[in-house]
């Protein structure tokens, strides 16, 4: 059984992480004065995209922390970052998928039912 509880654990983890994704861009003070996110992405006007942890604008600058590392973990690293909001074309806070979450939902009933099965034909088959 601990197999199963194994696999059970395991789905769970995968399915939080996976029930998640970008939401649709909006304005800069829109975004980090009225929803307080813990992170958020600024994509800036020429392109580039950055992941900022603890976003707050100060006067003409949006404050937080940029990761240094090349994923995000417990032991990313992360930097202070100062973005004028002039460089800031919109930005994205992370929303739960529904989408997303109903095939996490379905693939981790898939995966206990077959552990199920295997288990019985395992126990009815020594």
């Amino acid at each position: 059984m601990s197999g199963i509880r194994s696999l059970a654990l395991l789905s769970v983890v995968v399915a939080l992480s996976a029930c998640y994704s970008w939401g649709p861009p909006r304005p800069i003070a829109q975004s980090v004065l009225e929803t307080r996110p813990s992170r958020l992405r600024a994509t800036l006007r020429d392109g580039r995209q950055i992941v900022v942890r603890d976003p707050r604008v100060q006067g003409d600058s949006l404050l937080g922390d940029t990761l240094v590392s090349e994923y995000e973990s417990a032991h990313a690293k992360w930097a202070p970052v100062a973005i004028a909001l002039g460089h800031v074309g919109s930005v994205s806070t992370r929303i739960i998928s529904p989408g997303k979450t109903w095939l996490m939902v379905g693939g981790i009933a898939a995966a206990v039912t077959a552990a199920l099965a295997a288990e019985l034909a395992y126990i009815g088959n020594p």
